[in-house]
Parts: C-alpha cells; sequence; structure tokens
C-alpha cells in the first residue's frame, strides 16, 4: 500500500512527485494519436513504437451512457476466454458497482461487450482473450507511479507483435513511456524485483517504483484522449513501459489480451495457481 508520497526530488533530468503535485501532472495526451483504427494501429507498432493510441469507435450516445455509470467501490472482473459469457457477467459487474447502475446495465454491458468482440476479431492475434475490467474510486493507491511492462500470455517467449489493448470508458488513461534504447537496460535493472531484496526498507515494491519513479520523467508520460484505446507490446525486451495513472476520479478500465484457446486457460491456471500460494 503506498501511503507515504511526501517526497518530491529533482535528480538531474528526472523527476517523480507527490500528492501535492498532481494537479500539475499533465500528460501528452494523444501525442502518439490520430483517427487510426485499431487493426491500423497493430501494423504500426515496432521495437521503436511499442504503443500506438487508435480511435474507438464510440459515438455521442455512447458517451453519455457511459457518463451515467456511477462507482462507489473498487472491484475487478477477469474473463479467461469464455466470451459467451461476457455480456451477462459484465452487466452483473456493473450492477455491483452501484445500485443505480441497473437502469443502464444492459445497454452499458453490451456497449462493452461489442468493443471487446470487435477488439479480438481485429487483433488477429487469436480467437480467445484474457478480459479485464478495474472499477477505481478517488484513491491515493497510484499517485506514485508503477512503471512496468506486460509479461509474454505464454509460458516462453512473446509472440511476433504479441499485443494486448487497455481504454477508459471512465477516468483517466494508462500512462505510457517513450523509453529509448540507453533506458531500456536501466529500466530493465531497475525494475527486477530481486534487486531490492537487500534493501532496508522492508516494502520491496515501494522501493523498486521509488526507483523507477527517481528513472522516469512523469511529465513526459503520453496517455491517450478519452474516446481512444492503447495497442501496446508485451514483454521485456520490446514491451511497452506503462502504468496506472493517477486516480481521483470514478475509473472504468478495460484490458483485452487477445489470444489462442490454449494460451488463454494457461494463463487462467498460472495466474489461479499465483493467487493459490
Amino acid at each position: 500500500m503506498i501511503s507515504d508520497l511526501d517526497y518530491t526530488t529533482t535528480d538531474g533530468q528526472h523527476t517523480y512527485y507527490n500528492s501535492s503535485m498532481l494537479d500539475n501532472v499533465e500528460p501528452l495526451a494523444g501525442f502518439y494519436s490520430s483517427n487510426i483504427t485499431l487493426h491500423q494501429a497493430i501494423d504500426t507498432l515496432s521495437s521503436e513504437q511499442p504503443f500506438v493510441n487508435f480511435a474507438l469507435p464510440l459515438s455521442t450516445d455512447d458517451f453519455n451512457l457511459l457518463n451515467q455509470l456511477q462507482i462507489i467501490s473498487t472491484q475487478e472482473y477477469h474473463n479467461f476466454g469464455k466470451l459467451e459469457n461476457l455480456n451477462d457477467e459484465i452487466k452483473t459487474f456493473l450492477e455491483s458497482l452501484a445500485e443505480k447502475n441497473s437502469k443502464i446495465s444492459d445497454s452499458a454491458s453490451t456497449l462493452i461487450t461489442t468493443l471487446v468482440k470487435d477488439i479480438v476479431s481485429s487483433s488477429k492475434q487469436g480467437d480467445s482473450a484474457w478480459v479485464l475490467v478495474r472499477a477505481y474510486i478517488d484513491n491515493n493507491q497510484h499517485d506514485l507511479p508503477n512503471w512496468h511492462t506486460d509479461p509474454c500470455l505464454g509460458l516462453l517467449n512473446c509472440i511476433a507483435n504479441e499485443h494486448v489493448i487497455v481504454f477508459s470508458l471512465k477516468g483517466p488513461s494508462t500512462l505510457f513511456y517513450p523509453i529509448d534504447t540507453e533506458e531500456r537496460e536501466e529500466f530493465n535493472l531497475k525494475s527486477n524485483i530481486e534487486n531490492y531484496l537487500n534493501f532496508t526498507d522492508t516494502d520491496i515494491e515501494l522501493q523498486q517504483r521509488k526507483e523507477l519513479a527517481k528513472m522516469i520523467n512523469v511529465f513526459n508520460a503520453i496517455s491517450a484522449n478519452y474516446g481512444e484505446g492503447t495497442v501496446f507490446l508485451s514483454g521485456e525486451t520490446f514491451g511497452a513501459v506503462h502504468s496506472v495513472p493517477p486516480i481521483h476520479e470514478e475509473r472504468l478500465f478495460v484490458a483485452v489480451a487477445p489470444g489462442s484457446k490454449l494460451v488463454i486457460q494457461q494463463l487462467e491456471d498460472r495466474i489461479k495457481k499465483a493467487n493459490e500460494e
């Protein structure tokens, strides 16, 4: 739990911040944006450009519907390849977030399900997917960034151009950092949790986050505009460096990791096993 954020340091070109600075943090929203489709964005991905923003197919009525959703508790929903259950399960999830949502849960769940299934179809990375929906309320747990890359879906290396798609339907979008080749080596070193086992700080995850925050200037972060999503590469070698943004309002976040049914099943088994340990 990140609660002690009472430090602000500028070290050369690197700055990290505390909660009192949040009003001054304005990520370069839409810097990698255009009106391109997801399919076009995926084709643009490369080691030099590991994340690309794209336009979500949302209408004015869709935005009005999403704005009506209410979130009064932090919760999350997972679907491991059982996309036939997605609509009903997201409807139940939205209703669990606030009683008020029951009036619009049918329409909202249909909208989200359509977006997810269109993403899986456009991705061509597999006929299945892991779908994560997270609902957040105002909190300070992400005032200090948690810079990271996403691991490969499979047990071994990532497949060519392996990617994940994320978007926010309420609240701020995920922060991405355009890391260069020289910084990548430093990032991989500082993100290795084993390098912090000898630190006196008992919370090694907090120490890791502090070290990465010194390295990465949050003011150079890039995020999608509202109504856009981001597709990004997975894996340590070329994966996009990103973080949950500071959250001081309601946020509804969706992540879709397309893959084969076998890979998604293996992922589910690994996550269940890890949770049991």
